[in-house]
């Protein structure tokens, strides 16, 4: 915003010590801007990982519950099918 068009330019001219302190003030807001957005995506890639960790934790207690509900299932399955039998043989 602080850094004037071509066009005043042109009719103006350049006043290079004005234009030159105009220039570092924008290029220190821009460098400021750069670091906070650095700072934003390291704080991101932060909470992704942690998510990622409880992610892995919750999937592995899951799979662990699953060969826990196999392995129930599997014994329902045997105990049925001994009671099938036991019903033929009677």
């Amino acid at each position: 915003p602080e850094v004037p068009s071509e066009q005043e330019v042109s009719e103006n001219g350049i006043f290079l010590g004005e234009l030159n302190a105009t220039l570092l003030q924008k290029i220190e807001e821009l460098t400021l801007y750069t670091i906070q957005q650095e700072k934003q995506l390291a704080q991101q890639a932060e909470r992704i990982q942690a998510q990622q960790t409880e992610i892995n934790e919750k999937l592995k207690q899951s799979a662990q519950k699953d060969a826990e509900l196999l392995q129930i299932i599997q014994k329902l399955q045997n105990e049925v099918q001994k009671l099938k039998n036991q019903g033929t043989h009677e």
